[in-house]
């Protein structure tokens, strides 16, 4: 496991920034790729809203001086996004050039229906593509994630999601709770804690389909697989029963009002020192959790993968990419702002924020090694994910109609919070699935 030494309170992230800002930008100016070659052309981008993207966003006039381009970005709600996707390319309309694309919900869509354009010949390219891009960088899972079943690259991977368990030190440690290593565990420390309005034991995704991902994170954690190698899913099994009872029982231990809520709303009430746990994902929330000047609980939050089948950490996978309209008139200059937006220097900028990179050389930059914020145990989350350690596996199945599977399934969950039986919901659920096939 890494060890880091924090950086001394007099540091912040600002200075860190600023030193990379300046260290980016010569790095770029460097070298003789021509970064102006397309001055005066716009792009359009459209985004979910995750950290990573807003980053960018917040940067995005650093690529507009070195490029003389401008830049669009409009960034929406997750599920707001998914269906303007759909609709968009589903017209085959160009109004978006840059479409970022959640490759563990979308992949097998955008693959079977071509919605991407391939990027292996961009990044050939060294007219297109400046000469220290390097793909070769990009970790392993990041690349799975994002290659076809052609084996064509669909895009390039961004923020990805490793889910685990928030928890907070200070509240075990006075109450002399241990860090809970399985559900099971999680599940009788979450009664110890709880003590409401002050503090809730748990929080999690309650709003129907963002709250899947937490049951099938369950589900794997207890040994079921999601789906068999036909892409038939795996909803009625005793062991995803067992998964969605437990997350019920977890969920009364949420705030009022959870049933609504999606990974946002739950970050928000864990940053106000609201809740004991949650369980969402650590590689790309963290940052804001250790953002002192907006987070009661920086400095005070733990992180951990729960065991699995075998005694193993297991964390649930989830991967965003910036892609290429097929549909798109600029998609050189498209390319232009992806291949800066997921540059080393930009990536190196964003995972000092607190958000997990794909780039396996970041995690060794002298100037993350010596000003990052993060605390050990992030850090080891993060090297047990990209080393192996921690066994990485998809947060829903890998199959074309996911979006369907996730709405259908959960409205199942919200009601079973409401009141109703898992068993019988989820057999509802499956048989409504199967209808629509």
């Amino acid at each position: 496991m890494i060890r880091r030494k924090l950086m001394k309170a007099s540091w912040t992230i600002g200075l860190s920034v600023f030193l990379l800002l300046v260290v980016g930008l010569d790095a770029f100016g460097a070298d003789p790729f021509d970064w102006k070659r397309y001055k005066g052309q716009t792009v359009v981008a459209g985004f979910e809203t995750l950290p990573y993207y807003k980053f960018v966003q917040s940067i995005v006039g650093e690529f507009e001086t070195l490029t003389g381009m401008k830049v669009h970005m409009d960034i929406i709600p997750e599920q707001q996004m998914r269906q303007k996707k759909v609709i968009e390319l589903e017209s085959r309309s160009g109004s978006l050039d840059v479409i970022g694309m959640a490759m563990h919900v979308e992949k097998t869509l955008i693959d079977e229906a071509n919605w991407y354009v391939p990027l292996d010949d961009f990044i050939r390219n060294p007219s297109l593509t400046p000469p220290d891009f390097n793909w070769p960088d990009f970790y392993p899972g990041s690349v799975n994630w994002v290659t076809s079943k052609g084996g064509k690259i669909m895009g390039i991977p961004g923020q990805f999601g490793g889910d685990g368990l928030f928890y907070r030190k200070d509240i075990l440690k006075e109450k002399g709770v241990a860090v809970p290593k399985t559900f099971a565990e999680l599940e009788e420390a979450v009664k110890k804690l709880h003590d409401p309005p002050r503090l809730y034991g748990f929080v999690g995704r309650g709003l129907k389909n963002a709250n899947i991902p937490i049951w099938n994170g369950i589900m794997v954690h207890l040994g079921e697989r999601l789906q068999d190698e036909a892409g038939n899913v795996f909803t009625t099994t005793p062991l995803a029963i067992e998964a969605a009872r437990m997350y019920v029982r977890l969920m009364k231990y949420a705030p009022p009002g959870a049933i609504g809520y999606n990974w946002y709303e739950c970050q928000s009430m864990f940053m106000q020192g609201r809740a004991a746990f949650w369980y969402d994902g650590v590689t790309n929330n963290a940052g804001a959790v250790e953002e002192a000047a907006k987070s009661k609980v920086a400095g005070k939050t733990g992180y951990t993968a729960l065991l699995g089948p075998g005694g193993k950490p297991m964390a649930e996978s989830a991967q965003s990419a910036m892609a290429i309209n097929p549909f798109s008139q600029k998609k050189e200059p498209a390319w232009h702002f992806i291949h800066w937006a997921s540059s080393a220097p930009v990536q190196l900028r964003a995972l000092l924020a607190g958000t997990g990179m794909p780039r396996k050389s970041l995690y060794q930059a002298k100037e993350f090694r010596s000003t990052t914020h993060m605390p050990e145990d992030w850090l080891s989350f993060m090297q047990g994910y990209m080393s192996g350690e921690i066994n990485v596996v998809p947060m829903v199945p890998v199959i074309k109609r996911v979006s369907e599977y996730r709405d259908i399934f959960g409205v199942a969950l919200t009601k079973m919070i409401e009141g109703g039986d898992p068993a019988a919901l989820l057999k509802e659920a499956s048989e409504e699935f199967a209808k629509k096939k």
